[in-house]
């Protein structure tokens, strides 16, 4: 690990969201290493769910005597019904690139990326859950840390995130599809998936496997922004009415000059939230609960962070 990422490490384990995040479909399993959460699926396990008349096909050693001696009706027989013990897996995929390392205020994406990261971890570990991370780019995923406890995965998580190099990759992974290339090497079974990323460049491929992934895993997105992706700095005195010249750069390293009157703040916004509009609809289509973050937020945002989590109870 570079002295840089150390300290960086450090800023963000400095700026992270302290809380469980209580899905409430996650196994309540006492045994160790396991995470502490309740299944929606009914069988075998240590903890009593319901009371239940015995149906035909039911396993005669889940019938409960004692309940059944006391029954009104001698005819009626009774069940115990158990929480199913189910370890449920969590994945963190992580975008990084171009459009991730613009950055004009407080830091840039990939480092709010990396903080946003850090709480998610710190939160599931607050529950002994188990957790992967994948971190991708525009094109395809070029690191992972293998599933594993998420204080475990902590560390060289933010390492992969802060030091993953996008910018040189091989010839036959520039085409594009990055994100549905990383959600295709999830588990069928359920899952809880965060995807921190800005959502731009993303394929047709990358919104229809995301359709697809959330049909059977639960995915909360975290849509990382930029101020002056969102809104032109407002000039001062005189300029604020008649304007003055301003160098707009985007994250692709173009760079032209405009002016930069009230008018055209207005539209450079209006454009923007037209745009953040079809990025929430498209994902709210796909059933993924999403959640903006700025970069100059910094502590501002972990209140919010705390509510989507609290969301899921």
């Amino acid at each position: 690990m570079k002295e840089t990422t150390e300290l960086e490490i450090a800023q963000i384990l400095e700026r992270v969201a302290f809380c469980a995040i209580p899905i409430n479909w996650k196994s309540d399993n006492p045994l160790p290493g396991v995470g502490e959460r309740k299944s929606n699926f009914n069988g075998p396990g240590y903890d009593f769910r319901e009371i239940d008349l015995f149906q035909d096909g039911d396993d005669v050693r889940h019938i409960n005597w004692a309940v059944t001696a006391r029954a009104s009706d001698e005819n009626e027989m009774w069940k115990t019904v158990h929480q199913e013990e189910k370890e449920v897996k969590s994945y963190v995929l992580v975008k990084v690139g171009h459009s991730m390392d613009f950055g004009t205020t407080r830091t840039t994406k990939r480092m709010l990326a990396a903080e946003m990261t850090a709480s998610i971890l710190f939160a599931l570990d607050k529950t002994r859950d188990k957790a992967g991370l994948i971190v991708y780019t525009r094109d395809t995923p070029i690191a992972d840390v293998p599933v594993s406890s998420a204080s475990n995965v902590l560390y060289p998580g933010l390492t992969e995130i802060l030091e993953a190099d996008p910018y040189n990759l091989p010839a036959f992974a520039s085409e594009g599809d990055g994100l549905a290339k990383a959600l295709s090497g999830l588990p069928v079974s359920r899952s809880l998936v965060f995807i921190v990323s800005d959502f731009l460049d993303m394929s047709k491929k990358d919104w229809d496997e995301l359709h697809e992934m959330a049909l059977y895993h639960d995915v909360i997105c975290i849509y990382v922004q930029d101020r002056r992706e969102i809104e032109l700095p407002k000039p001062s005195g005189i300029f604020q009415t008649i304007g003055w010249f301003y160098n707009l750069s985007d994250y692709r390293g173009a760079s032209q000059w405009i002016w930069n009157s009230r008018s055209t703040r207005a539209q450079f916004t209006a454009n923007f939230r037209q745009h953040e509009a079809q990025v929430l609809a498209s994902l709210s289509e796909r059933m993924c609960e999403s959640l903006t973050v700025v970069t100059d937020e910094g502590d501002a945002a972990i209140p919010r962070i705390l509510n989507l989590f609290s969301s899921h109870m």
